[in-house]
C-alpha cells in the first residue's frame, strides 16, 4: 500500500521535511543531542507532533515508542521516533518521558517546525531512509494497522539498497567480513542490512555471498 502512497508524493524533498531540536528525554540514547530528519540520516523515521499536556496526545506517542522499541528488539534497529511537543507545555513534558526511550522535543517560540511541516495535534509523518514522505496521518483514533509491517518493508529496502557493508562505511571489503563474522559468533540479533542473501537469518552463507560480492567488484 506505501508504493501507492509513494507514487503520489513523488517528487517531495527531503528539505521539506527537516529540523534539528535538543533531545530532552533523559532516558533516550540521543539525550542532549540535536536530533532530527538529517541527525538520523539513512534511518526510516517516525515523527509524532503532540503537546505534552493532554492525555491521549501522551498515551498515542507512548504507543508508537512501544511499537519502535518493539521492531528494535525483533533486530530492525534503522527506525527512529521523535515526538516534538511545543515548548509552551515544557511544564508537563515528563508525561512523555514516562517508560518511553525515544527521542523527545520541545519546538520554540512560533513553532517553526510545526509550521513547516503543516503538522497538527496527535499527526504522525512517517518518512524512509532517503527522507522521502510515506504518509501524514492523524492517530487520534488509534495508529494505522499496517504500520509495523509498511515500516519493515521501508527497513529492508535499505538493506538491498547497501547489501554487504554491513559496518555502514560506505564501502565493501574485507572489514565487511570481518564485521559479519564477529555478529555471526556473538549470535547478535537479527538484522535484515546484515542478511546479504535476504534468508531470514545471518549465517556462514551470508559471508560466503559477502565474499563473493567483494571479488566480484
Amino acid at each position: 500500500m506505501y508504493n501507492f502512497i509513494i507514487a503520489i508524493l513523488l517528487g517531495l524533498s527531503y528539505s521539506q521535511y527537516t529540523y534539528s531540536l535538543e533531545d530532552l528525554n533523559p532516558t533516550s540514547d540521543y539525550f542532549g543531542s540535536d536530533v532530527g530528519t538529517e541527525f538520523f540520516e539513512n534511518q526510516v523515521t517516525l515523527h509524532y507532533f503532540g503537546h505534552f499536556n493532554w492525555g491521549l496526545c501522551s498515551s498515542r506517542f507512548g504507543q508508537v515508542n512501544d511499537l519502535v522499541e518493539d521492531l528494535n528488539s525483533q533486530g530492525y534497529s534503522q527506525v527512529k521516533l521523535v515526538g516534538v511537543g511545543k515548548d509552551i507545555h515544557l511544564q508537563s513534558i515528563g508525561n512523555w518521558f514516562n517508560g518511553n526511550d525515544q527521542s523527545v522535543c520541545a519546538d520554540s517560540n512560533v513553532n517553526p517546525v510545526w509550521s513547516n511541516w503543516n503538522a497538527n495535534q496527535r499527526d504522525l509523518f512517517l518518512l524512509d531512509h532517503q527522507g522521502n514522505l510515506i504518509f501524514q496521518q492523524s492517530i487520534s483514533g488509534g495508529l494505522p494497522g499496517d504500520l509495523e509491517e509498511t515500516i519493515i518493508d521501508l527497513i529492508n529496502e535499505i538493506g538491498e539498497a547497501s547489501a554487504g557493508d554491513v559496518n555502514q562505511d560506505g564501502s565493501i571489503n574485507v572489514l565487511d567480513v570481518v564485521a559479519i563474522v564477529s555478529i555471526i559468533l556473538n549470535e547478535s540479533t537479527y538484522n535484515a542490512l546484515n542478511d546479504i542473501n535476504f534468508d531470514g537469518s545471518v549465517n556462514v552463507i551470508d559471508v560466503v555471498a559477502l565474499v563473493n560480492i567483494i571479488l566480484n567488484n
